[in-house]
């Protein structure tokens, strides 16, 4: 009974977005290609087509094991960047994954979701991510105990509207069925933006703009932070930082990091 009533709800709900469809006609992002759900599998996008999807330029082996940095062929048994093998890892973050370089369809489509206010990308953009990193990373959801989205100064927020790193962490939570934490971390200092500094900009940029707001969520907990993109992950370091100098009781048993795409390549 209850296997059938699921596949009644499911046709129902197939039916519903038919008729969204025919009266709300949906386009690619990126080609304006029509798109018609009646045209599609089971495992296509929303607002975007399978060409384009195919075409974003996705960050494949080799990578560094730690960073998540491109590496260049021939690296033998040792996967590390030079940076990695020089120094320790960033403090607090022990694994980092993007899923697609930051150029052409993803930067457009990035561009699209966080400044022209595109949010209804945000399932698509969670699902593109969601299905690159887990192809690269099988194991990943079973790493980690719960998604904590990178906060956005308050001001804003208010002015944007929303939380990218929010949005893509609530798509990420749905499809890997995982917790999500907010409200763990406050940005309570506003920063010039990231994109327009050098690398020690960055840095000094973030190294003192997070706080943490409450440690219940993440005590003991594996937390995978989530971002929008990264070029030098100093965003995503500043915040790690401020979990690993909690009271030992208080913070996370491991800290990773994942994002949309990664730029500086």
């Amino acid at each position: 009974m209850k296997a059938a009533c699921c596949r009644v709800a499911t046709e129902l709900g197939r039916s519903l977005l038919v008729l969204l469809d025919l009266v709300y006609p949906r386009a690619c992002s990126l080609c304006d290609r029509e798109l018609w759900i009646w045209q599609e599998g089971p495992d296509a996008f929303r607002y975007l087509c399978p060409d384009c999807g195919r075409r974003l330029a996705t960050i494949e082996a080799p990578i560094c094991g730690v960073c998540g940095r491109p590496l260049g062929s021939g690296r033998g048994d040792d996967l590390r960047c030079q940076a990695c093998r020089r120094r320790r890892p960033a403090l607090g973050i022990c694994w980092m994954r993007s899923g697609f370089y930051l150029k052409g369809g993803a930067r457009e489509l990035l561009h699209r979701f966080k400044y022209d206010g595109a949010t209804w990308l945000a399932g698509d953009l969670a699902d593109l991510m969601g299905r690159c990193i887990s192809m690269a990373e099988p194991a990943v959801r079973s790493r980690w105990d719960l998604l904590v989205p990178v906060p956005l100064h308050p001001r804003r927020q208010r002015k944007r509207g929303f939380n990218q790193a929010e949005l893509l962490a609530r798509g990420l939570a749905r499809k890997w069925g995982m917790e999500l934490a907010t409200g763990v971390v406050r940005r309570h200092q506003s920063t010039e933006t990231q994109a327009l500094l050098s690398a020690a900009g960055r840095r000094l940029n973030v190294q003192r703009a997070f706080s943490v707001r409450s440690s219940k969520a993440i005590a003991g907990k594996r937390v995978l932070l989530v971002d929008d993109v990264t070029t030098t992950g100093a965003t995503l370091t500043a915040v790690a930082r401020v979990l690993q100098r909690l009271p030992e009781v208080e913070r996370p048993r491991r800290i990773g990091a994942i994002t949309f795409a990664r730029g500086g390549f």
